[in-house]
């Protein structure tokens, strides 16, 4: 396994298990940093051709419900990837498209938003569509959040080197995830309708907002 990828891990297992807050912060913000410069080593320094192929993962030990792709989807856009749906039957599985440590971080980083917003739910509520609502709420900030950090970091690039550069890298694996699922033969997958509690729903957004989405986004933009 990749050292950089080894590394990450260890610290995702400590921001996982730590109680404390700022702890937690700080090795979820040594993670993006340290994949961000990651890639920013092979894309000049090893001189990396980012148009290259990206590689595929199709992630079968993941069912998503719609509240999960919503943080699936707003990890992939903060960390270099980019996601397909695939449907077998009643199962709804992730397509990572990517190069290889982008996806497994990818993977790991989504595996620990979601367990931490399932638990919290669990924690809050017994009842099963309350428990599905709160984590709608959450998943939701959570991308709108992803969306907004990613402005902010486009901004900085206009101000700071190693945002530009960052930038660039990241518009550089954007373009080569997206040529190559343009020579796929995809299709829309639609989303069914979910009734949500809106107490539970708000309650989960006010946890998404306390997640350490921003953080992260901001170790890896240096």
């Amino acid at each position: 396994m990749n050292a950089i990828i080894v590394k990450i891990q260890k610290l995702l297992a400590l921001a996982g298990n730590n109680p404390n807050e700022h702890e937690r912060n700080e090795a979820m913000e040594m993670a993006l940093s340290m994949l961000a410069d990651h890639n920013l080593d092979l894309a000049e320094v090893n001189g990396k051709n980012l148009s290259d192929k990206p590689d595929t993962h199709l992630e079968r030990g993941i069912n998503l419900e719609v509240w999960s792709r919503h943080i699936l989807l707003a990890v992939t856009k903060l960390y270099f990837t980019s996601l397909l749906i695939r449907k077998e039957g009643a199962k709804t599985n992730p397509i990572i498209i990517g190069t290889k440590e982008n996806i497994q971080v990818t993977l790991e980083i989504f595996k620990w938003l979601a367990e931490s917003v399932k638990k919290e739910g669990n924690r809050l509520y017994s009842d099963h569509s309350l428990r599905r609502s709160f984590r709608l709420g959450a998943a939701k900030v959570i991308l709108h959040r992803a969306m907004d950090l990613l402005r902010e970091e486009r901004a900085k690039g206009e101000t700071n080197v190693t945002g530009t550069s960052l930038m660039v890298l990241r518009n550089g694996l954007e373009r080569a995830n997206e040529d190559y699922i343009g020579t796929l033969n995809v299709g829309v997958v639609k989303q069914r309708a979910s009734n949500v509690n809106a107490t539970a729903y708000a309650n989960g957004a006010a946890y998404g907002n306390q997640m350490s989405l921003k953080r992260q986004i901001a170790g890896a933009g240096g």
